[in-house]
């Protein structure tokens, strides 16, 4: 049994703007991140972000420069669509995740991992 499907993060209303701030991960953080959610797809979909300790966006992975996820699945691999991974050295950082589309209120987000290199 996966250890990361019993609980899960999802908009409350279909209409009104969903995201999260993680906490600061301190470190070298390089590698790949991954996800693991549901009901992403064409109107569901995860911008992720990140942005430094204090919540501004870092350059190359925030903005119009952000992951976009669009596929559900378990350990699904975010790129940023510049960089690819995230860089050596790029911490301490925060990741901003917004649900987006006309359909986010059906994304279940289960986890996010670092997986290290």
């Amino acid at each position: 049994m996966r250890r990361d499907g019993f609980g899960s993060l999802s908009p409350m209303k279909a209409d009104s703007p969903a995201h999260l701030v993680t906490c600061a991960i301190d470190g070298d953080i390089a590698g790949r991140l991954v996800v693991n959610a549901e009901g992403l797809g064409a109107d569901a979909r995860l911008r992720i972000e990140l942005v430094d300790a204090i919540e501004r966006p870092v350059a190359g992975f925030s903005g119009d420069q952000a992951a976009i996820v669009g596929d559900s699945g378990v350990l699904t691999p975010v790129r940023w669509p510049h960089a690819g991974e995230i860089p050596a050295g790029a911490g301490p950082v925060r990741m901003q995740i917004n649900f987006e589309g006309s359909q986010r209120d059906r994304i279940q987000l289960y986890a996010i991992y670092v997986d290290p290199k």
